[in-house]
């Protein structure tokens, strides 16, 4: 059941860590999982800005007030939810609350097959984007409608690469990198995995992993595969700045995959981050002092960006 109960602005959300009704301890990485793809897809909403993952995931099993939350992350609205694997299906329950008033706007639950799961996820954003009176341009409403199914084992494997990656060890980096080469290796149309995965191996070696010359070609051959199966990956793109700054010494290039990137998706606090180093070494300080403003913004509790 949906409905709408209030047409408060929200120009703002934080998507609050899904809960996982199966129970299991072994299934929160995929509630996690979800929880990140749902940021993912409402951050490519251009007209919304949505907080970044390492910003929210704090949260999970906090008991504080919604309206702190949305306080805290200075947020207009906040989205909770729930999340269930089960026998080949996937239900999620999600309800969009405002913060400052804690008043009900909108819930809906969909049900899908997990194949279907990149179609659920769209389903749920474009709800979102009407409930709160977001205007869709005809091309985001065109790559909201155009998802394709997606196998069931690569589609775990790519969220259980996601919870790896998000450990920020050099560890927990190769297994993620691991899992998501599984992803695309079990569905090479897999798009967003892709991405993932030439995000990944462009920021390898700065955890202490192997040399640049080894990742840097695979970070470029994997993010072209992204953006040849779909070309709004906003991670192919940071991941092809990153290559042309620190790898090919293409300065034009980098700009222009940075400015890519974060024209698909506003909310990119990575894209910002690293768009504001390149403006840096340009001398450009005003701009780059901007753009970081905009990753602390969308990004405001994360301990690796204020430590970087």
């Amino acid at each position: 059941l949906s409905g709408t109960q209030t047409t408060l602005p929200i120009q703002s959300l934080a998507v609050l860590p899904l809960d996982n009704l199966s129970g299991a301890a072994g299934q929160e990485y995929f509630a996690d999982g979800m929880t990140d793809a749902l940021i993912n897809e409402l951050a490519r909403i251009p007209a919304l800005k949505v907080i970044s993952r390492t910003s929210v995931m704090p949260y999970k099993n906090a008991r504080k007030p919604l309206k702190q939350i949305a306080a805290e992350l200075a947020v207009d609205g906040v989205i909770e939810g729930s999340v269930l694997q089960e026998g080949g299906q996937i239900r999620i329950s999600v309800k969009l609350i405002h913060g400052a008033t804690d008043r009900h706007v909108w819930s809906d639950s969909y049900q899908r097959e997990l194949r279907s799961v990149l179609t659920l996820q769209n389903d749920v954003a474009r709800a979102v984007a009407r409930e709160i009176k977001v205007t869709l341009t005809p091309q985001d409403e065109k790559r909201l409608a155009s998802a394709r199914d997606v196998n069931q084992e690569a589609f775990d494997a790519y969220l259980r690469g996601i919870q790896y990656l998000d450990q920020r060890t050099e560890e927990g980096q190769k297994k993620g990198i691991e899992s998501l080469e599984r992803a695309v290796l079990l569905d090479p149309r897999f798009a967003p995995a892709h991405g993932r995965l030439a995000l990944s191996y462009a920021t390898f070696f700065m955890g202490g992993g192997l040399e640049p010359r080894e990742y840097y070609p695979k970070a470029k051959a994997a993010a072209l595969k992204a953006l040849e199966l779909d070309d709004t990956v906003s991670d192919a793109h940071v991941a092809l700045a990153t290559t042309a700054l620190e790898y090919d010494w293409n300065w034009p290039d980098a700009a222009r995959h940075f400015e890519k990137s974060i024209a698909l998706n506003p909310s990119n606090s990575q894209a910002h981050e690293r768009y504001a180093t390149y403006l840096q070494s340009l001398g450009r300080f005003d701009d780059a002092l901007e753009e970081l403003k905009l990753a602390l913004d969308l990004d405001p509790l994360s301990v690796f960006r204020v430590a970087d």
